[in-house]
């Protein structure tokens, strides 16, 4: 076997390898976060159609640093909140505000390791404070109907509407 093909099936042990490790820190997640396996998704950073709920975040929303900059969101709102029972009051306050219903969402934390979780907003709704302390920023998304709702660690949780849905402009 020459050196080139012998790099290639490296590369490819590794990328399974990788792959296979992205899978169990996913199913880790899931059950750290006390959901049960079949009422969610997830989609692993390498996943394309993580790229993608990334991306519409970013085109869809204006942003200052390492946030949405709701000051430039028409319509916005924003709540002060600490981590425990108002963060998950302001967020049930918030989808009974706007009336979200029951979509399926997409969860996106800050640190890009964790993968992107898709679920029913019920599901979001039964496990809020898990998710929103799972990592340092949270944001709860729905692409098609494009509304996000953003926690921001340094106590504000925020909703609006972005520029763009279904990532179409």
């Amino acid at each position: 076997m020459d050196s080139n093909t012998r790099q290639a099936k490296l590369r490819q042990k590794l990328r399974q390898l990788k792959q296979q490790h992205d899978t169990q820190f996913a199913k880790q997640i899931i059950e750290q976060l006390g959901i049960s396996g079949d009422r969610v998704t997830w989609l692993l950073p390498d996943d394309p159609q993580a790229s993608d709920c990334g991306e519409w975040l970013k085109r869809s929303f204006p942003w200052q640093w390492s946030q949405i900059d709701w000051a430039n969101v028409p319509g916005s709102i924003c709540y002060q909140c600490q981590k425990e029972p108002q963060l998950v009051a302001a967020f049930e306050q918030l989808c009974q505000q706007f009336q979200l219903g029951n979509p399926m969402v997409t969860v996106i934390w800050f640190n890009a390791r964790n993968p992107i979780l898709q679920m029913q907003l019920s599901t979001v709704q039964q496990n809020a404070l898990a998710l929103f302390s799972h990592d340092w920023d949270t944001w709860i998304g729905s692409p098609q109907a494009g509304w996000c709702i953003e926690y921001h660690h340094e106590g504000t949780i925020c909703f609006g509407y972005g520029a763009i849905s279904d990532g179409a402009a």
